[in-house]
Formats: structure tokens, C-alpha cells, sequence
């Protein structure tokens, strides 16, 4: 019986959250995007996570998105409801967290940004990464979802008419209507917050990234299993779609440790047809031809912002709208390793929510399992498929350690 629904905007989201209750022993499943029909569901797990794929929709239609996967939570009488937001408040959260209450039919909702295993803390409603306000780290300058504002109740009310109130580290909430944010800067604060909410039976609807969420399992009535143990096998291969600096130099530290490979040119990623031809063919041979020899293999769609300057240039000369280009490069990166993902791949290890998602979407994947985390914001997971039998690596653009390629590899390293 599922017990708990996440709700997140996107892929890595889901996942990220759904780890921090298969880590617990409780059985968990996720699904690639929002058609969720709870009599069919084949699967016995207690926490289910749902990607909404709404980061990148207007305003509306994210609310929609997130609106109708509550209510169906809701006539379903799924006791709990979690939105997972992004951990520096990118997508349209004010939107989703009104989403999320209207389809419940609640008039409250409990919101805790922070994550401060990932550096992510909140005080006096203004939120943080690694010591700096949100609006003068680099994902103000994200090219796709910049955020400009570091407190929080400004980032909301873009998007929302709910009341806002700021909940201090060392306050309770009153419990009325409206969205609570609360401050929170350690894994304590989290526990603490858990305990208050679960006291006061205030557990229908809840909020946050997979910090809090990692706060929830004592606050629902899970039946936890034994952990299941993550097992590597041969080879990995990691594939970058992300543009955020943390994903770059996790790249270039991936490089200094081992993993063989390439940055994809302008071309690999843009060109309609690029799957199709002899270049691609070649490409794809020398991927298999590192997994072959148990290596560590990488493909990255950006090595530094003079990649992203180059693919744009590409773009206008060959008359393809700036609009687009992301979503061809996510379709593009998807068919490369659709073709590279045969017999001799163990591990996919995909950075970035799009790109994850493109690649499951080109593999016909919707639903994955999650087992644990590696480290902080790195997931190991199994994919339902009957043609693929790889494991699944992931963690958002802007999460992980600098060194998680290494730790990946030393992991198999180990086997």
C-alpha cells in the first residue's frame, strides 16, 4: 500500500527522494513521468515518486501537471503527499506548492528548502548555498532556470497568492493556512522539524527537497525491510548533459581519474540526423570499445562555457531557434546512448535531470526502482525494462560531491 507520494519536477528530483527511503529499507518505487493509474500499478511499494516534468513548463502548466497528480493522490486516500522542490529553488515552485495544496484540498503546507548534507541551509527565510544567498551563487546565472532571489517568501509569491510564513530555527509553527518555510541549518534541525509536525499530526502535506525528506520515514508508519546491498559489475559509463559548474568540474575530476572519452561537438549534439550517420556509428563503436576493456568511459556535452558559446554559434548558422537547442541536445545525447547501451554497459551514471530524462524516454524506460545513495545526492537505482539490465547512477546538475566519479569507480574498483 502506498503510503507516502512525492511529487517532484524532475527526474533526478524523483529519484534523489526516493533514495532517502529505500536507504531506510522501505520499499520504493519511481516513475519517469505523471500518468499514474494507482489500480495498475504493479508494484507493492509503501513510498512511490513521481516525476511531474515540470521544471521547464510555464507557470500553468506546471500547476496543472503538479494539481492533477495530487488530486488523483487524494481521491486515491494516499495519506501523504511530499512536492519535492529543487534544492536552490529553480523550476516553479510557488506554483507547485499551490498545486500541490489545491489538489489535496489542503490549506496548509510545510516547507523545508534546506539540504545541508548538500550545503543547502535556510535563515530568516533567506536560503543558502555553501555559506552564500542563493541569488549570488552561479545557479542565478543557470541558462535555463536562473534564480535572482535568496529569500524565500519573494521566490514564492512570483507564483502563489497562499499566505507565506517564515518558520525560525528556534520557533514552531502555528499551524493555520498557508505555506510555512522553515529555517533550518543542520540534519538536526531537520529531525526537529519532523518531530514538531508529527506531534502536531500536521504530516498530510509536506515540502522540500531530499533533505527534509530524508526527516519523513519517522513521521510515517513505513515497514522497513532489510537494505538491499548496491552491487557494481564491470564498467561505467558516465554521460553529462549538465551546464551547471558543479557538473564541469565533476567532469574534469572524472577525467584526472581515469574515465576515457569525449565532449560532444556542436554537430553530435545539434544535427537532426546525427544518430543515423557513419560518425555517430564511429563514435559509438569507440564507447563500446572502453566498456569492453572494464573501463571508465565518459560522454559530456559541455567541457567548459566555451562549448556552450560554439554550440550556440552552430545553432544560428544552421537556423535552429535558441529555443530548441536544449531540447535537441537531450534528444540527441538520448539516441547516442540508446545506441552505445547494448550487452557490454553495467553502469549508467547520468548527470542531470533532462539529460536523464531524454535517455529513458529514447530507451522506452518508465519505471526505476532506487536502492540507496552513494553519497550525498548520488543515487543507485535498477531499471524495469525487458532489454536493458544496467544500473542506473544519477544525481542532478548541481549536486554531489566534486569527486563523484571517483567514488562511483572506486566502488567498482572494489568488486
Amino acid at each position: 500500500m502506498i503510503k507516502l507520494l512525492i511529487i517532484a519536477d524532475d527526474l533526478t528530483g524523483a529519484l534523489d527522494t526516493g533514495a532517502q527511503f529505500a536507504n531506510r529499507g522501505i520499499k520504493t518505487a519511481v516513475l519517469a513521468d505523471g500518468e499514474i493509474n494507482f489500480d495498475a500499478l504493479d508494484v507493492d511499494a509503501e513510498a512511490l515518486s513521481v516525476n511531474a516534468r515540470s521544471r521547464h513548463l510555464p507557470r500553468g502548466a506546471a500547476y496543472a501537471a503538479v494539481y492533477a497528480i495530487a488530486r488523483k493522490a487524494a481521491d486515491y486516500k494516499i495519506p501523504h503527499i511530499y512536492k519535492k522542490t529543487d534544492s536552490t529553488l529553480r523550476g516553479n515552485v510557488g506554483a507547485e506548492l499551490q498545486a500541490a495544496a489545491d489538489g489535496s484540498g489542503a490549506d496548509k503546507i510545510f516547507f523545508v528548502p534546506a539540504y545541508p548534507d548538500n550545503g543547502r541551509t535556510t535563515a530568516d527565510g533567506i536560503h543558502y548555498v555553501h555559506g552564500a544567498p542563493l541569488a549570488a551563487t552561479h545557479f542565478a546565472r543557470d541558462p535555463f532556470n536562473p534564480v535572482r532571489e535568496s529569500f524565500v517568501p519573494n521566490i514564492l509569491k512570483r507564483q502563489t497568492d497562499m499566505e507565506i510564513k517564515i518558520v525560525r530555527t528556534d520557533a514552531a509553527p502555528d499551524f493555520s493556512r498557508g505555506i510555512h518555510v522553515f529555517d533550518a541549518e543542520t540534519n538536526d534541525d531537520l529531525t526537529r522539524i519532523g518531530a514538531i509536525l508529527k506531534s502536531a499530526g500536521e504530516t498530510a502535506l509536506l515540502a522540500g527537497c531530499a533533505g527534509f525528506a530524508a526527516a519523513l520515514p519517522p513521521m510515517i508508519g513505513f515497514n522497513a525491510r532489510k537494505i538491499e546491498e548496491i552491487v557494481y559489475e564491470k564498467n561505467i559509463l558516465l554521460v553529462s548533459g549538465s551546464v551547471n559548474d558543479v557538473s564541469i568540474k565533476q567532469v574534469d575530476t572524472a577525467r584526472a581519474h581515469g574515465y576515457r572519452g569525449a565532449v560532444l561537438t556542436p554537430e553530435q549534439k545539434l544535427r537532426p540526423d546525427y544518430a543515423e550517420s557513419a560518425g555517430c556509428a564511429a563514435f559509438v563503436n569507440d564507447m563500446q570499445k572502453i566498456l569492453r576493456a572494464e573501463k571508465f568511459a565518459y560522454i559530456a556535452a559541455v567541457g567548459d562555457k566555451t562549448d556552450m558559446a560554439e554550440c550556440a554559434r552552430y545553432a544560428e548558422a544552421n537556423g535552429i531557434a535558441p529555443e530548441t537547442v536544449h531540447e535537441r541536445i537531450v534528444k540527441n545525447i538520448g539516441k547516442i546512448i540508446k545506441k552505445t547501451a547494448g550487452t557490454d554497459l553495467r553502469n549508467l551514471f547520468v548527470f542531470g535531470g533532462d539529460t536523464l530524462q531524454g535517455i529513458l524516454d529514447e530507451l522506452g524506460v518508465r519505471a526505476l526502482r532506487p536502492v540507496a545513495e552513494i553519497c550525498p545526492g548520488v543515487v543507485f537505482s535498477k531499471i524495469s525494462h525487458d532489454e536493458y539490465n544496467f544500473n542506473l547512477i544519477t544525481k542532478s546538475g548541481g549536486l554531489g560531491p566534486e569527486n563523484a566519479a571517483a567514488v562511483v569507480a572506486d566502488g567498482l574498483s572494489n568488486v
